[in-house]
């Protein structure tokens, strides 16, 4: 198993407003990720369940 981080971008629209929110994580392991994942919207929304994820990618381009 590799041990280095990898960068995730996540690009996720509120459902709120429609305002898209792109964020770059690193982790190892997905488990790591679910624990860090937060994103919230200049509306206001920081609520997870109030976001749509669009599109996930990891940073040399491959899309999940």
């Amino acid at each position: 198993m590799d041990s280095k981080l990898k960068g995730v971008w996540i690009n996720a629209v509120c459902k709120k407003c429609g305002n898209n929110e792109q964020k770059k994580y690193y982790v190892k392991t997905l488990s790591c990720f679910n624990k860090f994942f937060d994103v919230s919207c200049s509306c206001g929304n920081s609520e997870t369940e109030h976001f749509g994820i669009q599109d996930i990618a990891f940073s040399e381009g491959k899309r999940l």
